[in-house]
């Protein structure tokens, strides 16, 4: 029952702008992090459809003493999750009592409504691992703030067939080359696939991948392939890190073809050796930085959010980039003018990772996205950002 309380408290803020559903389920307060958040996603997601779907069951009418947003959480499991198993509360009893005619309404608007795709991407359960496990190493070995969808959060939901995207891992080639990596992989997947005809339990087998042909040193997996528990990721030589999320970093230090027009067209372009992340945590495209630059590259990483600077600074650690990053617990518009005067370019990413953008119900809410947003990353969102003098 706590968990369908607390999500229907965080859905009510998130809705109001006061925050996204990870943050708000990530607070020290919070009882059962995984849970709330699967709730909180599920409901979001299928949010018009719930108040259709109890507006055509007259719901209200007959219970209307129950809780608005408790019921919305509870509909969602007694009609399209794993089922309602309480009856500790009048809400629960109403939605308990009230199933049949509930699926009954279900059927009738389903075809109403469009639910956002969930994709492979939009689930990221690591960081409630560590809150819940009291541990920043599991977040960090597990691939930091990126995602992948687990069965734990599945919910037994609408199959979103319409949107299948591919499951994106980065190679760290701060700890292993790329061809080694991919080497490695396939070697142990023929191996298990050998194990496979003789033995009955030869382990889960690693899906066929291929390599990005536009950003270098990234995999591409079939949709939903879970990575999160692979010794590569784990060791931190993989990072599970979206196409979108890669780029960034990628056109900063041009390891992507990239047209430029203008006077800058012409002028040559010199490998970068300072560089500013100006919203660094968790460290995805920081690290990536590192890897791309490496040798010689240095990297000024800030981070305004206090536990997420100390997230950050042991993901870079972890993932092997400390002798090229900087971590600054700092608002950006705080650095001195000594730093501003030494910055060759500015990697500014307000909006944090991409992962999952196109799914992600805490961007999007009801068509709208959430309208609040921290001063230093509102005022960032206007800039721009890159090279300095072409």
């Amino acid at each position: 029952m706590d968990v369908y309380r607390q999500a229907a408290d965080v859905i009510k803020a998130v809705r109001a702008g006061e925050g996204t559903a990870k943050a708000l389920c990530l607070r020290k307060e919070m009882q059962k992090k995984k849970q709330t958040y699967a709730v909180v996603c599920e409901t979001l997601r299928h949010y018009e459809l719930l108040e259709d779907l109890l507006k055509t069951a007259a719901f209200f009418e007959y219970y209307p003493q129950a809780s608005r947003d408790l019921s919305l959480c509870m509909a969602y499991d007694a009609v399209i999750g794993k089922g309602v198993n309480t009856k500790n509360d009048t809400t629960a009893r109403a939605v308990a009592d009230s199933v049949k005619y509930l699926r009954d309404a279900y059927a009738q608007v389903r075809r109403r409504h469009h639910i956002v795709p969930r994709s492979s991407e939009s689930m990221d359960t690591s960081a409630f691992d560590e809150g819940e496990a009291g541990s920043t190493g599991k977040r960090a070995r597990d691939g930091g703030d990126v995602d992948g969808e687990e069965e734990a959060m599945a919910s037994g939901g609408v199959a979103a067939a319409s949107l299948r995207l591919p499951r994106y891992a980065r190679v760290n080639t701060l700890k292993i080359d790329a061809e080694t990596l991919v080497q490695r992989l396939r070697s142990a997947a023929a191996e298990k696939r050998k194990q496979q005809q003789t033995v009955a339990k030869a382990g889960r087998i690693l899906p066929d991948f291929t390599r990005d042909p536009v950003v270098p040193d990234l995999l591409v997996f079939p949709s939903g392939t879970d990575l999160h528990a692979h010794p590569a990721v784990r060791g931190g030589q993989l990072v599970l890190q979206d196409r979108a999320s890669c780029l960034p970093p990628c056109v900063l230090l041009d390891a992507v073809p990239v047209t430029v027009h203008g006077p800058a067209a012409a002028a040559p372009r010199k490998p970068l050796e300072y560089v500013v992340d100006a919203c660094a945590a968790p460290g995805n495209k920081t690290t990536q930085l590192a890897a791309l630059g490496a040798p010689k590259i240095r990297i000024m990483a800030l981070e305004l959010d206090e536990r997420r600077a100390g997230l950050l600074e042991h993901r870079v650690q972890v993932l092997g980039a400390g002798d090229y990053v900087n971590v600054n617990h700092l608002d950006f518009f705080q650095i001195s003018s000594e730093h501003r005067e030494a910055t060759e370019g500015i990697l500014l990413d307000p909006s944090c990772s991409a992962s999952g953008v196109l799914s992600r119900v805490d961007i999007e809410v009801g068509g709208q996205a959430p309208s609040r947003r921290p001063p230093a990353r509102a005022a960032l969102a206007r800039g721009e950002g890159g090279r300095r003098g072409g």
